[in-house]
């Protein structure tokens, strides 16, 4: 084979394992609550051995492999896990594209973030935030400052079910914390 069919493989490849990564790490972690890796506490750290989830193990293997047919064995067992009834919610993450994944589990988180957590660039995070009519640096709307209140509070309860914190809430929606603790104690 010649070397261009060997790196157009190797790119095909490379993209079909980040899409497939992506998707088992929102299987395994729904909803994208932790987009650090050790989740956000100063003395947390990385897992190692058995304990790192399977996208994680699957990602270090794939970057060992030293050849596209090693490569290719990886991604089977990386698409074997996302296998339908092996979790009960990858027929959903199925349906998503990648840029519908950034713009919904991305959602308040800066672009730095998204991208280290998705394996991409910062410009292509920005990029598809502003192609949906996003704020780039963390993904909000920005019609969102302006919602009823019957609005704000359905999307505070959203946002809190993804795993949110008030603080976080409160700056997408640029309300006080107070009135978010408020938002989410009544009825969406």
């Amino acid at each position: 084979m010649s070397a261009t069919v060997l790196d157009e493989t190797r790119e095909q490849l490379d993209r079909e394992m980040r899409d497939v990564l992506i998707r088992l790490s929102l299987v395994s972690q729904m909803p994208a609550h932790a987009y650090g890796a050790g989740g956000g506490h100063p003395s947390s750290c990385e897992p190692t051995g058995n304990s790192r989830p399977t996208y994680e193990r699957l990602r270090s293997d794939y970057e060992h492999a030293t050849s596209n047919a090693e490569r290719q064995r990886v991604l089977d067992r990386a698409k074997a896990e996302l296998a339908p009834g092996k979790h009960a919610i990858s027929q959903s993450i199925e349906a998503l594209s990648l840029d519908e994944i950034i713009i919904e589990d991305g959602e308040g988180y800066d672009a730095e973030q998204v991208a280290q957590r998705f394996g991409l660039a910062v410009p292509h995070v920005r990029r598809i935030r502003q192609r949906a009519g996003r704020r780039p640096d963390n993904g909000t709307n920005p019609d969102s400052e302006r919602l009823p209140r019957e609005q704000r509070r359905s999307e505070a309860h959203r946002m809190r079910a993804k795993g949110m914190t008030q603080r976080q809430i409160s700056r997408i929606l640029g309300v006080s914390q107070a009135l978010v603790a408020g938002d989410l104690k009544a009825q969406p």
